[in-house]
């Protein structure tokens, strides 16, 4: 996935448990949880009287991906946001975070550096993607 999502080599990935995530949102809604579902179009019927299931349904094209989609369900409101903002405790909702196996050795450092800054106490390492195996 870094080849499609971060061509330059400057990007990271976070690595969460869904307690975790869970456990990190402590805004005032109530964020529902759930892996996304890989289909194939052409043999599964996805019902569109289930408002949510086209948010939870991708196709098999994106199954790499191993998603986890947060989703706030929003029943009563008259003029639904654009956006909606939910706080999140960042040092609870995430445990590990991954730099790009292509990314330099001072980008790994500045990382690092922010980590440590904000106290989040997360590990901070190269994607071993790119390593070559042992034989």
């Amino acid at each position: 996935m870094w080849s499609v999502y971060d061509r330059e080599g400057r990007g990271i990935a976070v690595k969460a448990r869904k307690a975790d995530l869970l456990a990190g949102l402590v805004g005032d809604q109530k964020v529902h949880g759930f892996p996304v579902e890989y289909t194939d179009y052409s043999v599964q019927f996805i019902s569109e009287r289930n408002l949510l299931l086209p948010y939870m349904h991708k196709r098999l094209s994106f199954q790499h991906e191993q998603e986890y989609r947060l989703m706030v369900a929003m029943l009563d409101v008259q003029d639904t946001p654009t956006f909606l903002r939910e706080k999140v405790d960042l040092s609870k909702a995430f445990e590990q975070v991954f730099v790009s196996p292509e990314a330099p050795g001072w980008f790994l450092k500045v990382i690092r550096r922010l980590v440590d800054q904000y106290g989040f106490g997360w590990t901070v390492q190269h994607s071993d993607l790119a390593s070559d195996p042992i034989y």
